[in-house]
């Protein structure tokens, strides 16, 4: 007997039922179903393998979900053709009447020593999966954009096949409860985590930043990449404020007197009423500057003016209550009428009116 070339004839369970046969497929091979694996009278199955406890989604041609199952495990199906998904990824196969098409989706990791997640996204943009790092996600072959923290890497998944992809760690040190920020070099940011608390990223160069002070760094797949952040202190006896400047004049942080802030090394000038001083900031030391106390003691509700030696005003307040300054010699006014004052650093000049 002749059978056409499209057509095959397989024996079921000693009856004899044709078929079309299914279009080549790499992923997938087609065999008798074994005895073991219950399936309805007139279906056929499906099995999807890899070395995860994940699941395996039917849907009909109409996206319409059919069954799931287990990976690894056969379910059965009526003859036809499905699309199968696993973590979105989809593969779509055919399903013949008394045989198991046994299909093998590849594997991807991603290694990392925190405790994050990092998620899969297809060519266009949309999630797909999401895992811990160092948990194994199954996928059918593909192309695929791979991110933890934001940073990306794209990643070609062939058939069979198994990758990973190891990220590396920043650790950004300092001796305050503050937070430090990643960007990448288009200025957009990736991350943010409070100092000490490490992160996963990607191989590559970005820039981290602490109060507004920035350094760059590289991160290296599978290795630990660490900055120190040095520690500065201006001190003083109000409930006032300082501020911190770089050198063209921009204000990086501010906090008020007695509280460390912590920022990369480098010369900082220090601002505390519009009075100034340098800080020289090192990394894992402490710089500390010390204000000084000025107090104009009288009696009404005057204001006193606090002026620098080219009579600019600095500051200002009530008659009794005292101001911060950096240590100089200033000029104390009140109407018309002009006093000297000294400031020590650490010390309160009394200034009696």
């Amino acid at each position: 007997m002749t059978r056409s070339p499209v057509t095959l004839c397989i024996l079921v369970l000693a009856a004899s039922a044709c078929a079309t046969a299914p279009p080549p497929d790499s992923l997938c091979a087609v065999e008798p179903i074994p005895a073991t694996t219950r399936v309805a009278a007139g279906q056929g199955a499906a099995l999807v393998g890899a070395p995860t406890e994940e699941y395996a989604y039917f849907q009909d041609q109409a996206g319409k979900q059919i069954a799931a199952a287990r990976l690894n495990q056969a379910e059965g199906l009526q003859p036809g053709e499905y699309r199968v998904l696993v973590n979105k990824s989809t593969h779509q196969v055919s399903v013949q009447a008394g045989m198991l098409t046994r299909c093998v989706a590849s594997t991807l990791k991603v290694t990392g020593a925190t405790e994050e997640y990092y998620y899969v996204f297809d060519t266009a943009g949309s999630q797909l999966a999401a895992a811990r790092l160092n948990a194994t996600i199954a996928l059918f072959p593909g192309q695929y954009d791979v991110r933890v923290n934001t940073t990306r890497t794209a990643v070609e998944l062939g058939p069979q096949a198994t990758i990973d992809i190891k990220a590396g760690t920043l650790e950004v040190r300092g001796a305050t409860e503050e937070y430090y920020y990643v960007f990448d070099s288009a200025g957009t940011q990736l991350t943010a985590a409070r100092l000490n608390a490490p992160k996963s990223l990607l191989a590559g160069d970005w820039s981290v930043k602490v109060n507004n002070t920035a350094v760059g760094v590289k991160v290296t797949a599978a290795e630990t990449t660490r900055v120190e952040t040095g520690t500065l202190t201006v001190q003083g006896a109000t409930d006032e404020y300082y501020y911190v400047f770089d050198d063209k004049g921009t204000q990086l942080v501010a906090a008020k007197l007695g509280r460390p802030v912590s920022l990369f090394p480098g010369g900082w000038q220090i601002n505390v009423n519009n009075t100034k001083a340098g800080a020289k900031v090192a990394a894992a030391e402490i710089a500390r500057v010390d204000t000084g106390t000025l107090t104009v003691n009288g009696s009404g509700n005057d204001y006193y003016y606090v002026l620098d030696s080219a009579g600019q005003q600095l500051a200002a307040s009530k008659i009794n209550s005292p101001v911060a300054l950096v240590a100089g010699d200033y000029t104390v006014r009140i109407g018309q009428q002009s006093k000297p004052a000294s400031v020590a650093a650490g010390e309160n000049t009394a200034l009696a009116w």
